[in-house]
């Protein structure tokens, strides 16, 4: 899929921020990874190509299984030139590669 993402919209955002927009969201951790629950509510998912009921798997290789691999997944990230993102849609693993200006 395409990315195309207004990235100044999101640069500042704080953790309280991020917080909310998850909440907004209806993203839920379960075993296999970081439950989609309402994309449109937040229009950076939809800009990455994630829908409602994606299940985010990994982000970077990096499995997302708990709130703490969430956490070291962001650290990882900081300074990357590009993500890759693994979701489960339907059954179906598809990667999607996000360039980071």
């Amino acid at each position: 899929p395409k990315v195309d993402v207004d990235w100044q919209a999101y640069e500042k955002l704080n953790a309280q921020d991020i917080m909310g927009l998850a909440t907004k969201a209806g993203i839920a951790i379960k075993g296999g990874g970081v439950s989609i629950g309402n994309a449109g509510a937040v229009p950076i998912l939809g800009q990455l190509g994630i829908q409602s009921g994606d299940v985010v798997t990994s982000v970077n290789g990096f499995p997302l299984k708990s709130e703490l691999d969430i956490m070291n997944a962001v650290q990882q990230l900081q300074g990357s030139k590009s993500i890759k993102i693994q979701i489960n849609r339907g059954g179906t693993s598809i990667d999607i590669p996000i360039p980071i200006p």
